[in-house]
């Protein structure tokens, strides 16, 4: 049965993008699309990025009934990609909050430029859980070469398929990653880095704090969490045994 609801997708969706978006940001700022009017949407959250660093990119799905599958392709701005795992592999996964990895598999096949085609699927026709939030995250590369501002993200040719076979697609859905580049290790934005950035990081561990509140600073070493390593770095920075980046 999965077989042709695969088919099925694949045949619904067989629209390709055919540019890549621009490498500068846009002026005034991108107009996202608004979810909360429609029914079905395969979208993403705001993502805060930086120049020569990875970021994360988190796919959410919207759904009035039960969904099995998901389709859609991804379109970056230029000066974006989605990064490998050690393994060559896109580094992209499922996200435990709906689903598992044993439910749910996620794959990309790149188009062409910045387009990639995602599909995440059940070979047992599993359904993802509740009706709105996040299915999957992705690993982006960012260039150095891009500056501050925001850029369009977007999803076209989306299709999400229940386990009857009846397939919803959706309008091109624009979300946006905001470019704000900044030293390394300046956590609050002073324009250096010293104890009051450490001070930060050490009530952000201690549950005292959000790393949200600091538009992607918080994070020094890796894209998605707080943690020890983040403060040994900006000790180092401050000491002077590395740069900040």
């Amino acid at each position: 049965m999965m077989i042709k609801t695969l088919k099925s997708a694949i045949v619904l969706a067989a629209c390709l993008c055919t540019n890549s978006l621009s490498a500068l940001p846009v002026d005034g700022g991108v107009e996202c699309t608004d979810i909360s009017t429609l029914d079905y949407a395969i979208y993403s959250t705001d993502v805060k990025a930086r120049k020569s660093r990875q970021c994360e990119l988190k796919v959410n799905m919207k759904n009035a009934n039960a969904i099995t599958l998901w389709q859609t392709d991804l379109t970056l701005p230029e000066g974006f990609s989605i990064a490998t795992d050690s393994w060559g592999d896109p580094a992209m996964g499922v996200s435990g909050s709906r689903t598992t990895s044993t439910r749910h598999n996620i794959s990309s096949n790149q188009l062409q430029d910045n387009t990639y085609r995602l599909l995440c699927a059940s070979s047992s026709n599993y359904t993802f859980l509740d009706k709105n939030g996040e299915v999957a995250t992705i690993v982006l590369d960012v260039a150095d070469n891009v500056v501050d501002g925001e850029y369009p993200v977007v999803y076209k040719n989306n299709l999400l398929v229940e386990a009857n076979e009846k397939g919803h697609e959706t309008e091109d859905i624009v979300s946006r990653i905001i470019v704000k580049n900044y030293k390394q290790g300046d956590v609050d934005g002073s324009g250096k880095v010293n104890v009051a950035d450490i001070s930060i990081e050490v009530d952000i561990i201690l549950g005292n704090d959000e790393p949200d509140n600091y538009d992607g600073r918080a994070y020094v070493v890796n894209v998605d969490r707080v943690n020890v390593l983040d403060i040994n770095r900006i000790v180092d920075i401050i000491l002077g045994n590395v740069e900040s980046e």
